[in-house]
Order: C-alpha cells, then structure tokens, then sequence
C-alpha cells in the first residue's frame, strides 16, 4: 500500500508550524498541567495542517464527496483525541511518521509500521462508526479476563456481540446450536466462513483461534456489516463476526461442519 508520512516538525520552523507553540518556552509544562480544552487547541494547530491535508487527499482520491466528507468529519474530531491521548507534545522536535490508507468505505490512520492507529468506517444505514485500536484492545482483554474468573462455566469461544455492544462468552452446548444456525444459513447461501479468515492471537498469554463469519446479500456478494471491534484491537481490521476459539481442533471442526 501507498506510504504518506507527515512529520512533525521541531521548532526552527515558521510561525505556521503547527508544532512550534508546543515547543515555546512554558508551553510543554502548561499542556501537561492544563485543561482538556487548552490541549485540544494546541493539538488542532498540529493535526489540522500537518495530519488532516493527507487524509483529505486519500479520502478524496477514493471516495465520493458525500463520503469522503462524513469520514473526514470524525477522523479530524478522532485524530485529535488519538494524539491528546499520546501527549504527543512530549516528543517535540522529533519527526514522527504516520501512514494513510482506505479500505471499503473506510479510513485508516497508522504508525509507520503499519499498525493501525485510528479507523473511521462508514455502515450502510448510514452511520459512521468511529474505532481507537487501545479502547478496542481494552475491551478484548478485560473481556477475556472475565472469563477467567468466572472458568467454572465451561466456554470455549466468544464473540463481539454488535447489537448488545458487547462480548459474549458461550460453551459446546451453545456451540452447537450456533453451528445447526450457521449450516442452515450456508444452505441458504447467507453465510460464508472463509479458509483465508482463520487467524490466532495470543491475549495474557494464551493463544485464541479466529474465524471470521461474512454474511451474503441475495445475489451472493458480500454484505457490510462492520468492522469486528475485538478484531480490531489486535490489528485484525475485517468486516464481519469474529469467533474466537480457545482451542484450534474446536475451530477448524465448526468451519468444517459449516462449509462441507
């Protein structure tokens, strides 16, 4: 994918730096000590002219104008919290690299690694949904420590619940109800488990196996959903349900009874 860096600059610069009030004498210790309302004005002089200019382009260049705008509207709004909430005024006068990129209906911020930072997607209601990889991350993994608090109940996967706005955890009993659903479903030509989505990833140290679940309109194209926010927080950006799985023979038995 095409690399767009933007940098911030140190204060040498001109006037119209964005970074230079950050570095003026007093300014660090008043940002770290001040209001939210003072740091977001010294983080707009950074992101609005130095951030937003790349996004508008790569949104602009993939998107019609109705779209690109309802992206660009919350990414500004979101860049601008993602980079209060790294302080990024500690780090003036060091050039920081950001890459851009879209996706279907969708708008990516990442670090130079290519590790998403902060994600605008569009649904098709439409609503736009706004994803930080550390909330989603947060959420994951406070999810899966509950669960282990409570191990005497016996489940084996879990999912992000989009309607309850919630993980779910269930057990085999559950799973095979879900299973007979989903059989049905593939019949029908609703439902799709792709070979090409099964992932693992290691959560407190324990690995978790990962199917992803794609619904089909009714001429078989693949309907939008929405990104799956667990996914998300480990980087994993795919529109669909996520079925996480705690042991890998129980995950590739479902897509197998699924699919065949």
């Amino acid at each position: 994918m095409p690399s767009k860096k933007s940098t911030r600059n140190n204060a040498k610069k001109s006037a119209k730096t964005p970074a230079e009030p950050a570095c003026a004498e007093g300014v660090l210790e008043r940002l770290d000590t001040a209001g939210i309302h003072f740091q977001r004005k010294m983080t707009e002089k950074f992101v609005i002219p130095q951030v937003m200019p790349h996004l508008e382009k790569e949104a602009n260049d993939n998107f019609d104008k109705k779209t690109a705008t309802a992206l660009l509207k919350i990414m500004r709004e979101k860049v601008i919290d993602y980079f209060i909430s790294q302080k990024w005024w500690h780090d003036q006068g060091k050039a920081i690299a950001v890459r851009y990129n879209h996706g279907h209906e969708c708008l990516y911020l990442m670090n130079e690694e290519g590790e998403t930072l902060v994600v605008a997607h569009l649904t098709p209601e439409p609503k736009t949904k706004m994803f930080i990889r550390k909330d989603c991350e947060k959420e994951l993994f406070d999810h899966v420590a509950d669960r282990r608090k409570s191990a005497t109940r016996k489940e084996t996967y879990f999912t992000y619940h989009k309607q309850l706005r919630t993980g779910t955890w269930g057990t085999n009993e559950d799973l095979r109800i879900e299973m007979k659903n989903w059989k049905q479903q593939k019949k029908n030509g609703c439902l799709e488990m792709n070979e090409g989505n099964k992932n693992s990833f290691e959560i407190n140290g324990k690995t978790y196996y990962t199917i992803t679940i794609t619904q089909l309109d009714e001429d078989g194209e693949h309907e939008k959903i929405g990104i799956d926010r667990f996914g998300f927080g480990m980087g994993h950006v795919v529109d669909g349900i996520m079925y996480w799985f705690a042991s890998e023979e129980n995950r590739d038995a479902v897509v197998k009874y699924v699919m065949e």
